[in-house]
């Protein structure tokens, strides 16, 4: 009886051990990837750009955007209806001397190219191993096209203007359990004056909200 209670004693201790570690794993990882998204979007509460610009994901319906800083890159690829899945990640770096870059996303995605102060082009490489080209061109701070964003450490939202009105947005709700990605829809039709935020909507787990998104300066 004395020899059945230690082993059953042992199992338990054991037992204990194996759970500790595991929550300590878990909250390891959650840690890990709160630092990793905090260091990733740490760049998009960072000064001011020095130039945006916004085009064209080629065989696509996805745009892109394109902001240039002092400190480096900040890209931000959307698809719209039929692209949403595959073609949406933000992108950030520092560029080579000849304005090349290659920068790694979310989702399996990266994006190669070469960046000019009034136009920039290269490729977006999805994660199935398939490839397509992008191009942009600078838009002025007076006109309604450019990046509209907010960020904190529980949401990243990005919404993007082309100067033909087209437009795509998405939000990244960071939570412990899991991040989730959703679209976002403009609140209202877009006007024919400058903006300097747009009103966008999304729905999550049945309820929707609004948000302003400033425009980026």
């Amino acid at each position: 009886m004395v020899h059945d209670l230690g082993k059953a004693q042992t199992s338990l201790a054991g037992q204990f051990r194996n759970e500790r570690v595991k929550v300590m794993q878990n909250l390891k990882c959650w840690l890990v990837f709160k630092v990793a998204v905090i260091g990733f979007f740490a760049f998009l509460s960072f000064g001011f750009a020095s130039s945006i610009q916004v085009g064209k994901v080629n065989q696509s319906d996805a745009l892109i955007a394109i902001v240039q800083s002092p400190t480096g890159l900040l890209i931000y690829v959307c698809g719209g209806a039929n692209d949403w899945s595959s073609h949406t990640s933000w992108f950030s770096g520092a560029i080579n001397e000849d304005g090349t870059f290659t920068f790694a996303g979310q989702n399996g995605l990266s994006i190669s190219g070469k960046v000019s102060e009034k136009a920039s082009r290269g490729e977006l490489y999805l994660a199935n191993g398939d490839h397509t080209f992008w191009q942009s061109l600078a838009v002025s701070d007076e006109g309604i096209a450019g990046l509209y964003r907010l960020a904190s450490d529980t949401e990243v939202a990005g919404f993007i203007v082309a100067e033909n009105k087209d437009s795509v947005g998405s939000i990244r709700l960071i939570r412990p359990a899991a991040t989730e990605v959703l679209p976002l829809r403009l609140e209202s039709e877009l006007g024919a004056d400058a903006l300097s935020e747009v009103s966008v909507c999304y729905l999550f787990e049945a309820q929707e909200t609004c948000l302003a998104l400033p425009k980026f300066q």
